[in-house]
This record gives structure tokens, sequence and C-alpha cells, in this order.
């Protein structure tokens, strides 16, 4: 429990940050969550961001996954999700699989 404590007074810190340093950023967040990975021993971040239309190309929704700590990506750009913002069901699912995957 005391990770995950540590983990959440990570997460605050850094949210707060962005939305103080870099509000154009914070405010495309649509959600996040966190936990303590037991496996890879760090706080690791799924995050979503909202992504606005282009053109003729519908909104979308951006999922990634950090590492709370370094602040790097999980696995680089292999697990990045881009999927339109109207794909609701799509869009748990993929933030599911990621939950399950780095979470654990």
């Amino acid at each position: 429990m005391q990770r995950q404590q540590q983990c959440s007074d990570i997460v605050k810190k850094d949210m707060a940050s962005t939305e103080r340093d870099k509000p154009e950023v914070f405010a495309t967040v649509k959600t996040y969550m966190f936990e303590f990975s037991k496996s890879r021993d760090t706080c690791v971040v799924i995050i979503q961001y909202r992504i606005p239309p282009k053109g003729t190309e519908p909104a979308k929704i951006q999922i990634l996954t950090y590492n709370a700590v370094t602040m790097q990506l999980m696995e680089g750009y292999d697990n990045i999700y881009l999927i339109p913002a109207s794909e609701t069901k799509e869009i748990m699912d993929a933030t599911t699989t990621l939950f399950k995957h780095y979470a654990k």
C-alpha cells in the first residue's frame, strides 16, 4: 500500500506541474489512471489524450502508458493507440488491455 501511495504522490505532482507549466497539454487530457506495478517495480500511468479533428478526420483519443518515475513511454512506441473518439468501446478495451499488461 505504501508503494501505491508513493505512486499516487508522483502522479499528482506530475499532473499539477503539467497543468501549471503546460496548460495546453493538460487541456487535452481526457482521463488517466495509475498503478504501482510490482512486476515492473515502478509507477505506471495510462493516459488518454484528446486529439482534435483535422480536416475530414474525426476527433481521436490517443492512449499510451508511461513510467511515472522516468517519464519514459513503456516499451517505446509499441503500445500506443489512436482511436476515433466516437469508438467508446474500443477506447475502453484498449485502456483495459494496457492496464492489464503494465499494472500487474
